[in-house]
């Protein structure tokens, strides 16, 4: 009896353990599964926006486009309501924009009281519409209206002005409904019941799969799929920036994700997720966690270990994948920025010269039609149309630099020289231009011959602009200092100088592409800001090395670096006499004005 009540102790303790195992795995299994969710559907959600989020700013980039290509079009044609009347015109402008502006439908264009002409459909007077009002004020609008009194249309317009910039109407085109759905189209998870779809301030559809469904389906109508069940779901929509609703869709349960797009219009971007698509994917992650569960009775504590290793390792991944795709986002936004910032300053630096050469010209042309011909005054224009050509010709120059090297065509001309020699003849045939300017230019080195392999052309593109910017920032009476050292395996050439200097902020920014010291609207010297960039490029491609110290208000010193090696050359006797080296300098220091 006692053998017998000592198995039925044996068996009770093993039903027992294993109830308490399989409970404590149910109860892990129901944890993992559920945390899983948690963390999947933040990620979703996450990763979602974020993807809405660039869709938007591709909706406001499109709309920035397309606002200054009627702008454009305003200007070229000088166009207002009388000349809107000759049809044929505006229709000539409506075949041109078609190239232009995707999903153009028709053009329109009204008088300052509203009174419209259109290139196709006879229209309401646009003072009757809400949009007016903003045109009045000086806004480019983007709504939606019933311009011809039925049916709601996508219109872009912009104000007209004339010379005097006063108020003169509108010019505006309608476009085809599925302009954004076009657009848009990709903005979608994997799964086919995913799609997306844009809403303006009035919960009006901008876009959708079912074409039928645009500029008639609105989220406010109390008998739409997402208030069916959450009668407050198209008013959450519209007064919050971003979130996430709940509705059911063709029996289907659904996640709405969205995110205001436009703060001046109040429009709303959505993706739709199917919840089944989520519950797809945590099942995928956590399947193998139930084929496991028998073997979890005798080693729970190890397979719950590796569990949550697994499932860690997953999600970190997923993680890092999406914080490197955001990363390679504001990396490719803070370049553009800094591409926008070089373009502006691009076309300043042409436009400048050329403003002076066309006044130049025009001066020149009122003294000889007046017959008051003024030597002085005709060399001294001579003299400004010269030094910004030879400023046009420094900038296109170093553009198409940059382009070759950007390229990979650029290439060095290289011979074995007299290092000495070239950069002292350099230094010195600067020294006479430096004079003129009140700088004085001083050359020094501690040895009188090293030969080694150059492209003479490419140092002499580096040691005049080193030196054009030491005149550039330096004050009269400020010197230029030039060394040259000798150091076997290579050579160290330093230029300094004791004017303004550069802030110690700026000093890791100075040679890169696209960057400046000083912004567009508030440096105090002309310079497109690419010469240093080019600067070092030449120095590498020689193998070399730049580098650049500096004390705000006290000079700056750039060091340069070249490797000492010669090629198998018979070119050894070559002298620095380029006989277009005052050409050369004229270029380099063009905008340098007195």
């Amino acid at each position: 009896m006692e053998r017998l009540g000592q198995i039925r102790r044996i068996y009770f303790n093993l039903i027992i353990s294993i109830i308490i195992s399989l409970t404590t795995i149910l109860i892990f299994l129901l944890m993992v599964v559920n945390i899983t969710k948690i963390i999947l559907n933040d990620t979703i959600k996450d990763f979602t926006l974020n993807n809405i989020r660039v869709y938007a700013r591709l909706i406001d980039n499109w709309q920035n486009k397309n606002f200054a290509i009627m702008k454009m079009y305003v200007d070229n044609y000088d166009l207002d309501f009388d000349r809107a009347k000759d049809l044929n015109l505006l229709h000539k402008i409506e075949n041109s924009m078609g190239d232009s502006i995707e999903s153009l439908d028709y053009l329109f264009v009204s008088d300052e009281k509203g009174q419209e002409v259109s290139s196709r459909v006879k229209l309401n007077n646009l003072s009757k519409c809400s949009f007016f009002n903003k045109i009045i004020k000086r806004e480019n609008v983007i709504t939606t209206e019933k311009l011809d009194g039925n049916n709601f249309a996508i219109i872009m317009a912009v104000p007209i002005y004339d010379d005097n910039g006063a108020f003169k109407g509108v010019f505006g085109a309608v476009l085809k409904k599925d302009v954004f759905q076009n657009l848009i189209s990709d903005l979608k998870i994997n799964d086919s019941n995913s799609y997306s779809y844009l809403i303006d301030g009035s919960g009006l559809a901008l876009s959708h799969p079912n074409k039928d469904f645009i500029l008639r389906e609105n989220i406010l109508n109390k008998n739409h799929p997402i208030n069916l069940k959450n009668p407050g779901n198209g008013y959450k929509v519209l007064s919050e920036d971003s979130g996430v609703i709940e509705y059911e869709y063709m029996g289907i349960d659904t996640y709405a994700y969205f995110s205001k797009i436009d703060n001046k219009n109040n429009w709303r971007l959505f993706t739709r997720v199917p919840k089944d698509y989520i519950t797809k994917q945590i099942l995928n992650r956590t399947h193998y966690i139930f084929l496991i569960a028998l073997l979890l009775i005798i080693f729970i504590t190890v397979i719950s270990y590796y569990i949550v290793f697994v499932i860690s390792q997953k999600l970190v991944a997923l993680n890092y994948e999406i914080k490197e795709k955001q990363d390679k986002l504001n990396q490719t936004l803070e370049m553009e920025k800094y591409k926008t910032e070089f373009l502006a300053n691009v076309s300043h630096e042409f436009k400048t010269p050329v403003n002076i050469i066309f006044s130049s010209c025009q001066l020149m042309e009122n003294t000889i039609k007046n017959d008051d011909i003024d030597k002085e005054k005709m060399k001294r224009y001579l003299k400004m149309i010269k030094q910004n050509s030879y400023r046009l010709m420094r900038l296109i120059n170093n553009l198409l630099d940059i382009t070759k090297l950007d390229l990979g065509f650029y290439e060095l001309n290289l011979i074995n020289v007299n290092a000495v020699e070239l950069i002292e003849d350099i230094v010195m045939s600067v020294a006479d231009y430096a004079s003129s300017k009140n700088r004085e230019v001083i050359f020094d080195t501690d040895v009188e011959e090293k030969y080694m392999a150059l492209d003479p052309d490419k140092i002499e593109r580096i040691i005049l602009n080193l030196m054009s910017n030491s005149i550039k920032f330096t004050d009269e009476g400020d010197r230029i200092y030039v060394s040259f050292e000798d150091k076997e395996d290579y050579i160290v050439v330093r230029v300094k100088d004791t004017g303004v200097g550069i802030p110690e902020d700026k000093l890791n920014i100075i040679f890169d592409k696209f960057r400046q010291a000083q912004t567009l609207f508030r440096r105090e010297h002309e310079g497109s800001g690419i010469g240093l960039y080019l600067v070092k490029q030449l120095v590498e491609l020689h193998g070399g090395e730049i580098s650049v110290s500096s004390t705000l208000g006290e000079g700056t010193e750039f060091t340069v670096k070249l490797p000492a090696r010669t090629i198998e050359t018979n070119n050894q006797n070559f002298s620095y006499g380029i006989s277009n080296k005052i050409e050369k300098i004229n270029i380099e220091f063009s905008d340098i004005y007195d």
